[in-house]
């Protein structure tokens, strides 16, 4: 199996001997959560063949002590939910999942949460593809702007945007100053000037 990164995103493109099937499975490599905040987690399948029929999706996570499987989504036995750490905060990211986005949310983030999250899809006949992403934890808040600097940023752009109109108000009414005395100016030249007969 080759793995290429492309713009932040995992993409495990395997190659079968007989060239009749390529396909993806798309993960991010590495994701930050905030402790009490939801972090979702992507697994998207891109289709390279008709051929390849999906079985199930596997959701499976490793910390540093255990290995767990946390969920399974196969196409005839629908979902089925595991005894995880886990169970009560993870579910798909849409309420109707398709069997080609199975990305999931866990809410409410612990710092227990941390580990090798792997989306595992079973294909037939090309066999079990992988994507892996890394979820790392932090204590802290995400950052938010506060109501204060939210309005000292806009009170900055409007100021800013004031002193441009002015400017550019003041450097076209100068011109336009310039460019009629000049014109008054060449008039007065024209009427002292001798003309030719």
């Amino acid at each position: 199996m080759e793995m290429k990164a492309y713009d932040g995103f995992n993409v495990f493109i395997p190659l079968l001997l007989s060239c009749t099937s390529v396909f993806t499975v798309v993960t991010d490599p590495k994701v930050t959560g905030y402790q009490g905040h939801d972090v979702t987690l992507l697994c998207q399948y891109i289709h390279g063949s008709t051929e390849d029929k999906i079985q199930q999706v596997q959701w499976t996570w490793q910390n540093q002590s255990s290995k767990y499987q946390i969920m399974v989504f196969h196409m005839d036995l629908g979902l089925s939910m595991h005894e995880t750490p886990l169970k009560d905060r993870v579910s798909f990211s849409r309420s109707s999942p398709s069997i080609d986005d199975v990305s999931i949310i866990i809410k409410d983030v612990k710092i227990s949460d941390q580990g090798v999250y792997s989306c595992d899809y079973t294909i037939f006949p090309s066999g079990s593809h992988t994507g892996q992403t890394t979820l790392i934890v932090l204590e802290c808040n995400p950052p938010v702007l506060s109501t204060a600097k939210a309005v000292g940023i806009v009170t900055a752009v409007v100021i800013i945007t004031l002193v441009i109109t002015v400017v550019g108000y003041l450097f076209l009414r100068n011109r336009r100053y310039v460019t009629t005395k000049h014109l008054v100016n060449a008039s007065k030249y024209d009427r002292f000037m001798p003309t030719a007969n």
